[in-house]
């Protein structure tokens, strides 16, 4: 991984104002750079979901109303359930007592 330091030099006095303004400017959007690509390697997609967290998922899912569908899914991670077919979730739903209203929602 590539590191990078910088150093800003501001200076206090009102005839280097402007210049100490975008130093900071610059220091702070170096910050926020670095904090974006931070967010971006922690963020973990659907397609990468385990299939506890596909179940967990479905539980919030609503309100928790489908919560009762869960374990219908549990042979799914989130990768397969991406690709699923409709009219296998609509079976899965059905097969858990739901509607295809509530198979609808979940896809």
């Amino acid at each position: 991984a590539v590191q990078m330091l910088v150093v800003c030099h501001v200076c206090p006095t009102r005839s280097r104002l402007a210049g100490s303004a975008r130093t900071l400017e610059f220091a702070a959007s170096m910050c926020s750079v670095t904090r974006t690509e931070a967010e971006q390697k922690e963020f973990k997609g659907v397609d990468r979901w385990t299939s506890k967290e596909l179940q967990f998922w479905i539980c919030g899912h609503a309100d928790g109303r489908l919560s009762f569908a869960a374990p219908f899914f549990a042979n799914l991670n989130g990768k397969k359930m991406a690709i699923e077919w409709s009219g296998d979730v609509d079976k899965r739903m059905e097969a858990a007592g739901g509607t295809r209203q509530d198979a609808l929602e979940l896809f």
